[in-house]
């Protein structure tokens, strides 16, 4: 199993990340009466938005680990508890700004049960 990289920073930015849980609930509608619901999987996981700001040599360092890993869990310390955790990337990591020799990047990652 990968893991995170030591050269990229170890958690996300604190104002920069936020935990979203999937919802484990389905809902349909009936032709009469109350939905139907019910529990869609027994095991639920956060998705993480995290925002980072890197360096040119980090950002091309995470873009290489993504392309490396991108359908693949790796070991990664949850911003929550600091705990290790299993992940995978839930979204291809984007650089949406630069200042001076520092790029904001932004990217989700989901907690493995």
């Amino acid at each position: 199993m990968a893991t995170w990289p030591a050269t990229l920073p170890q958690c996300g930015l604190h104002s920069g990340w936020a935990s979203e849980d999937q919802s484990i609930v389905l809902s349909s509608s009936m032709d009469a009466g109350p939905p139907k619901r019910r529990q869609r999987f027994t095991a639920n996981y956060p998705i993480y938005n995290m925002s980072m700001v890197l360096t040119l040599t980090q950002w091309q360092a995470l873009r290489t680990f993504y392309d490396a890993n991108a359908a693949i869990t790796f070991t990664w310390t949850d911003p929550l508890d600091l705990s290790s955790s299993d992940v995978v990337f839930a979204s291809r990591p984007q650089c949406t700004g630069r200042a001076g020799d520092k790029y904001m990047v932004s990217f989700q990652i989901e907690v493995q049960p």
